[in-house]
């Protein structure tokens, strides 16, 4: 079912994030993608939207930027983006045979398009750009328009979702007031409508957009483990280069390689450094080491080993040679397609180990990749270092009320490979349409309607997003553990969402959340006043001594039973752990904070990897949910499923009233989260260190779950997180 209109206020892509920044077209360097969009000023989108896996260009190596999107095309477009379900009813007579035809039903059977005319699609019709803009309207449920933005669409089927555009920052018109409704859309402009609908960054990608190995062991009682694992792995765009020290780690183990002395013919390649860690060059499977390709590639694999080569790398052409610590390297290459590659182990036993390969990468002409263009007036930056603060804020969004607001980023910038010292969790590009959330909604509602609130700073907004039966479900807690405030403060914001698998919002609901009084994890004790408030049933438990070393996370209950749960429909049991919090108290009165999160100074026996004193390998990312009880349904929603609260959920408000907070319940919409017989919890954790999508599993009291990993990637974290 499709979202009322008047539900386009929501945390949807009524949430349209605005990545322009001054000064640039966003156009990329050469060297992208495609050959035939070079100094279009398009091109940085183009290549995001490529990146994305929405587009695949019109034929090798070319994007036909000046054509017109058809009909058909803008349906693959949209599908592509929003990653919908395909359909099996044949909606429409004239695209029978369309090579686009699966993409124009699944259109269809989302409610996006109802053809052009009964039973008819016109698949080969050129889209307006007036069309274009209901495509895209009732694609990404874009904001309600409460302005008339242009003078010559008046009277026009598609003006209110021309305005919906401009109003969610898609479209700034064709000058002059003019939006040009007539004109026929041809491929690069779409590729900017369709990237700014998404809150894609534009810009060059680097050839690698993640990796991993898989870590896989037995234990003494012989049950086998195995996780994505990017321990002791850093991509380094451009980076390979004589002298790079090849080891993460001192060089104290003489299994380990180290200086990469002479880089030969790869000077200037993009490398992976791999991990040499002993569970993996003892471990024998295809799909060991993931690539995902924002293009395709040359891959030149360094045989550190020197020994036998394993069948699946004898297929790979002869390359070229580097030296590592006196010895000659032999390289082997091959050209990859752009999407996900998995390449095998090494190979090698219990009794005899088998080095770990280092990946060098270019583009598939084998030329080094180029960085991306830099904003004009803007710091330039550089891989493997914190981002300038310009690349950081081009990741906003629009809030309900239209605030333009700071949200989701990655942990690493997928154009410059700068990071941020702080992550956010869960990719919001997870759901169909990447809706994004407007961080400080709440907080600034808050301020309006107390007077005054505490800060909330925007690191601290963690999100969880998981898969549920045939919905996407997203929880957002701010719940950083590196600030003071989290401990003595009651409340705390909190966004929950449930989309189904078109993307569509079912339930939006955003408030200050009661997280009770303050306990000391190590003693059970309440801290010291005033952070005792709060009801007694759950509560923030938070380390009071650091050198208790029995158990070291945090643990977050909401309270269940308010008004607030009541009011929005919720049963409300909630819990979520951070296994590696960032700080502790050092006694209940909670006066002083220090550091706690795994300051291991660099060793080949350690496994925290950094400098002593720095924050270590997780960084607070080690974070698991736990529900019992949690339930969704719309028994207090209004007719049209939208109403408005005060920022503690207590009463409905109107929605002009200080401080309101719009709340949306789709009419009829009911979903529960209940663990099946014999079981007493859903306990989720994170699958993927890049996506960092969260998985759920129905536990019995005792029953053990699969091992709680934590994703600092690349050690790009640090304080605050």
């Amino acid at each position: 079912m499709r979202r009322s209109k008047l539900a386009g206020l929501a945390f949807a892509i009524g949430s349209i994030s605005i990545l322009l920044v001054a000064g640039t077209s966003g156009a990329a360097s050469n060297g992208g993608t495609f050959t035939d969009d070079n100094g279009n000023v398009h091109e940085g989108m183009i290549e995001a939207i490529a990146a994305a896996g929405i587009t695949q260009g019109c034929a090798s190596g070319e994007y036909c930027p000046s054509d017109s999107v058809t009909r058909a095309q803008m349906a693959t477009f949209i599908v592509r983006a929003l990653q919908l379900p395909a359909s099996s009813v044949d909606q429409f007579t004239d695209d029978n045979g369309n090579v686009h035809e699966a993409n124009i039903n699944a259109l269809a059977a989302a409610g996006v398009t109802t053809g052009c005319e009964t039973g008819r699609y016109c698949p080969n019709d050129s889209v307006t750009r007036a069309q274009m803009a209901s495509f895209l309207d009732r694609a990404l449920n874009l904001l309600d328009p409460t302005t008339d933005y242009f003078v010559d669409d008046a009277g026009s089927p598609h003006e209110a979702a021309v305005n919906a555009m401009a109003e969610s920052g898609i479209t700034l018109g064709c000058g002059g007031n003019n939006y040009c409704p007539n004109d026929a859309v041809p491929r690069d402009q779409m590729a900017s409508f369709l990237g700014r609908g998404l809150g894609l960054v534009p810009g060059t990608r680097t050839l690698v957009a993640s990796y991993y190995q898989m870590y896989e062991n037995v234990n003494s009682e012989g049950k086998k483990t195995e996780f994505p694992d990017t321990e002791r792995m850093q991509y380094i765009p451009r980076g390979a280069a004589s002298g790079l020290d090849l080891d993460l780690y001192e060089d104290v183990d003489p299994w380990n390689y180290d200086i990469l002395e002479d880089v030969g013919a790869y000077q200037g390649w993009d490398i992976l450094i791999t991990d040499p860690n002993w569970p993996h060059y003892k471990t024998d499977r295809d799909d060991f080491l993931y690539l995902d390709l924002n293009r395709p590639a040359t891959v030149a694999l360094a045989w550190i080993d020197g020994g036998p080569l394993p069948a699946w790398l004898q297929s790979w052409q002869l390359g070229g040679t580097v030296t590592v610590d006196g010895e000659l390297i032999t390289v082997y290459e091959k050209v990859f397609g752009a999407g996900e590659q998995w390449l095998a182990s090494p190979g090698g036993t219990d009794e005899e180990s088998v080095d770990m390969y280092v990946l060098f990468f270019a583009e598939a002409d084998g030329t080094p990749s180029a960085p991306a263009a830099t904003p004009n007036g803007q710091a330039t930056p550089s891989p493997n270092v914190t981002c300038p603060g310009w690349v950081h804020d081009q990741y906003t969004t629009l809030a309900p009320d239209g605030s333009e607001q700071a949200s989701w980023h990655p942990q690493i910038d997928p154009v410059y490979w700068c990071n941020f010292n702080h992550d956010h969790g869960s990719d919001p590009m997870l759901i169909p349409g990447a809706p994004r959330i407007g961080y400080m909604y709440v907080s600034d509602n808050l301020i309006e309607y107390e007077g005054a609130a505490p800060e909330s700073p925007h690191e601290g907004f963690k999100e969880f997003i998981m898969p549920y039966e045939d919905y996407w479900v997203r929880f957002v807690v701010h719940a950083s553990t590196s600030e003071p405030r989290r401990v003595c403060g009651q409340f705390h914001t909190m966004y929950n969402e449930v989309y189904d698998s078109y993307g569509n919002q079912l339930y939006s609901s955003s408030l200050k959340v009661d997280f009770g009084r303050a306990t000391s994890t190590d003693t059970g004790e309440d801290i010291d006043d005033p952070c005792v408030a709060g009801p007694n049933e759950f509560a923030r438990r938070i380390r009071t001594d650091p050198s208790f070393d029995n158990f070291n996370y945090e643990n977050w209950d909401a309270s269940p039973g308010t008004n607030a749960t009541e009011l929005l429909g919720m049963e409300f049991r909630f819990r979520f752990d951070v296994r590696d919090p960032m700080s502790a108290c050092t006694d209940l009165t909670c006066d002083t904070l220090v550091q706690l999160t795994n300051p291991e100074p660099t060793s080949a026996n350690g496994y925290g990897g950094v400098p002593e004193g720095v924050y270590g390998r997780n960084t607070a990312t080690k974070r698991t949910l736990s529900l019992t009880d949690f339930a969704f349904n719309d028994q207090f929603a209004g007719a049209n499923g939208e109403f408005f609260t005060d920022p503690y959920a207590n009463s409905i408000v109107a929605s002009n009233a200080p401080g309101a907070l719009r709340q949306y319940i789709e009419p009829g919409f009911d979903l529960g989260f209940f663990p099946g017989p014999g079981k007493n919890r859903v306990f989720c954790l994170i699958q993927d260190p890049w996506s960092m999508e969260y998985t759920c599993y129905e536990l019995a009291s005792g029953e053990s779950s699969p091992p709680v990993v934590g994703y600092n990637l690349e050690w790009a974290l640090g304080r605050p997180n």
